[in-house]
């Protein structure tokens, strides 16, 4: 028995099964995280499209999801003030912070830092995304939201991306504005009626 237990290795047999099998959870953790970040990003399995969103917990989930797009040239800076709940659609705010966050970590060519301020103040709710990035020329801040408008290579973007961001926040009633200069970064500023939850 003991021979034959030595000519087939059950010893490294046993300890690389364990060694396997603990990868194996870990990895199944991975994808049970990765299909709740997407059913919350998402949110498939809500009834009501409209209804109370913590917006804190949309930016968190959509940093998720697109986590492997921005890890590389992006630090991610979050400076959250208190809960902040708005009434909205979910799914469509999440691809608000979508888009402005993969637009932020386009503009950065080698390293920089991506930072995302949220506070109340009077009843509504301010988020401000920031970015080190190349920044916006002043002759295109007036056309940004423009539909089909971009300053990307052609094929490289479509210029829908932001002006499916305007048309969401005027749905939620809400207000967005871009302050930026040319070598320093880009600054995108959302305000929303909330209600602190």
């Amino acid at each position: 028995m003991q021979e034959l237990m030595k000519s087939n290795d059950v010893d490294y047999i046993i300890i690389d099964s364990e060694k396997l099998l603990n990868e194996t959870e870990e990895g199944l953790s991975r994808v049970i995280g990765i299909v709740d970040n997407l059913r919350s990003f998402s949110r498939v399995d809500e009834e009501a499209e409209k209804g109370e969103v913590d917006i804190h917990k949309c930016i968190d989930s959509t940093l998720k999801i697109i986590e492997s797009k921005i890890k590389y040239n992006c630090n991610i800076v979050k400076d959250y003030g208190e809960s902040i709940t708005v009434k909205g659609e979910a799914g469509k705010l999440n691809q608000v912070f979508m888009n402005l966050l993969v637009n932020a970590s386009q503009a950065i060519d080698d390293q920089g830092e991506i930072r995302i301020k949220t506070e109340v103040r009077d009843n509504k709710a301010i988020i401000k995304i920031s970015d080190t990035g190349k920044g916006i020329e002043d002759k295109h801040l007036e056309t940004i939201f423009d539909p089909f408008f971009t300053t990307k290579k052609v094929g490289e973007g479509t210029g829908l991306g932001l002006s499916i961001v305007y048309g969401v926040i005027e749905e939620h009633c809400g207000k967005i504005s871009v302050s930026s200069q040319v070598g320093v970064g880009t600054t995108f500023k959302i305000v929303l009626p909330s209600f602190v939850s």
